[in-house]
């Protein structure tokens, strides 16, 4: 065995040549700095992985939803994004204000609840939506929510009965379809999947849709809210529960700031992710938020100042939080 070991070492080096049409795993930049970070892939590679699925849970309340419309507008090229919204709770006004905040300004497409006047069937909404990233230029598909999802037996059924089982089963089928039209795309496409968050009797994060669900997300986000600031506004916490191309560490960790009834806000998590990483501070006593330039630091306006200039949509006003950002 020793002769035998010494013949074949070392290993010859070399690269395999491919034939068929491979994809690249791509990324593309979510413009939440701490975030593309926390995605990042092998070799650092910022952004959040296309051509799978980004599964968004959490407790009710937590900005879920409003991430996952952000997230959607922001994929490369998409002309269409495409809405199954199973739990009803997508208001034309704000669904165009969180989207809006990603700087989309294409199509939005809510998957209707009825056809030729009769309400539809989750099964009937969910292939739909699935089949619509056949379309070129629909790139991006959400489903909200997972958790909502009601298989036509428990509909049809009385509620004293159990369906153990039938949810997962629509679910598991709806993400074969879509991986399946996903893959088979030249384009570069994404499902975003809003999620509940449950604990099981070990006291694990769980979230409804079953094992195979969750077979083709690249990233499963949970988050949760940190911090309320003034007017509604806050900061939530979102850790990389699973990264399949980049590996799971507990330190992948990133914060998005939510204006309420507006959407995610970049220029308030770009200044809150400078501070973070020690390129800004809020000085203590006064609240004002310092930038820093060298070894000075530059007083810019008070913190509370500064939410009321994001709500107001005042952007120009952020620009060196991106810009510093952009220099790291």
């Amino acid at each position: 065995m020793a002769d035998e070991y010494k013949a074949i070492w070392p290993i010859p080096t070399g690269h395999p040549s491919f034939e068929g049409d491979i994809p690249k795993l791509r990324r593309f930049l979510s413009g939440l700095y701490s975030l593309d970070k926390a995605l990042a892939g092998p070799r650092d590679t910022p952004g959040i992985p296309l051509r799978g699925g980004i599964d968004v849970f959490g407790r009710c309340e937590t900005g879920k939803s409003t991430l996952g419309y952000y997230i959607a507008g922001r994929v490369p090229n998409t002309k269409k994004i495409v809405l199954v919204d199973l739990e009803g709770g997508a208001r034309e006004e704000y669904l165009r204000t969180a989207v809006a905040q990603s700087g989309y300004s294409g199509l939005v497409y809510r998957v209707p609840f009825e056809a030729s006047g009769k309400i539809r069937t989750h099964e009937d909404m969910l292939k739909e939506g699935a089949d619509a990233l056949l379309e070129e230029g629909t790139n991006a598909l959400i489903l909200d929510s997972a958790a909502m999802t009601q298989p036509v037996p428990e509909r049809e059924g009385d509620i004293e009965e159990a369906f153990m089982g039938r949810r997962a089963q629509v679910l598991a089928k709806f993400m074969r379809r879509s991986m399946a039209w996903i893959n088979s795309s030249t384009e570069d496409k994404i499902l975003v999947v809003i999620n509940h968050m449950l604990m099981n009797m070990q006291g694990f994060k769980i979230s409804p849709g079953g094992d195979t669900m969750k077979f083709g997300i690249h990233a499963r986000l949970w988050i949760h809210r940190t911090e309320s600031l003034q007017d509604g506004v806050f900061e939530a916490e979102i850790e990389v529960d699973k990264l399949r191309f980049g590996g799971k560490d507990k330190e992948r960790k990133a914060r998005v700031v939510f204006l309420p009834g507006i959407g995610v806000s970049p220029e308030l998590t770009a200044m809150f992710d400078c501070m973070a990483l020690g390129e800004a501070r809020r000085q203590q006593g006064t609240g004002m938020v310092q930038i820093k330039e060298g070894e000075e630091w530059k007083s810019i306006a008070r913190t509370s100042a500064m939410i009321r200039r994001a709500l107001d949509g005042q952007k120009d006003d952020f620009a060196p939080f991106f810009e510093r950002l952009a220099s790291l």
